[in-house]
């Protein structure tokens, strides 16, 4: 896991003044995905909007090599890869520019499960307005997308509490 996952592969654009000014020093934009998400999804049937825990597996065998991992969520997510966390998030952007994360990982030859643990909060908060739940993830290996195919777990066992979990 990077050490400061929030801002790799970020452009930062200094806009020339100190931030003491009152004004922004800067800009963070971290890669977009123009289509917004087109690829997301959640959960079917949801027991309720918010406040809810799903997880999501799938596996895909694969050739040994280094294979792109994108994702992004409306909330706070873990990506796992053969049982290991590699990714902690969210990315928090303005659904107007979706932005998501992006890291590379090394995977041998065989299969390997991808599992997606996702909190569907539903909540605005000062940095987002109250996006519908959902997960994107795109896998790919030389730029060419890998098929995924999804199955779905509300996890019950997390009782709703109506409060807001910083990861």
């Amino acid at each position: 896991m990077s050490e400061n996952s929030s801002l790799d592969d970020a452009d930062i654009d200094a806009f020339g003044v100190p931030g003491y000014l009152g004004k922004p020093a800067g800009e963070i934009r971290r890669k977009s995905e123009p289509e917004g998400f087109r690829d997301a999804f959640w959960v079917s049937n949801p027991t309720r909007q918010s406040d809810l825990h799903v997880l999501f597996v799938s596996t895909v065998d694969t050739e040994a090599g280094l294979y792109t991992f994108d994702i992004a969520s409306s909330g706070n997510f873990q990506l796992i890869i053969d049982g290991e966390v590699k990714v902690r998030g969210p990315v928090r952007f303005s659904s107007h520019f979706p932005e998501f994360y992006s890291e590379n990982f090394s995977l041998s030859k065989g299969v390997h499960t991808i599992s997606i643990f996702a909190h569907g909060e539903f909540l605005k908060t000062r940095t987002m307005a109250p996006l519908p739940n959902f997960v994107w993830m795109r896998l790919s290996k030389n730029s060419v997308p890998i098929s995924l195919h999804w199955r779905a777990q509300e996890i019950l066992e997390y009782a709703a509490t109506g409060l807001r979990i910083s990861a």
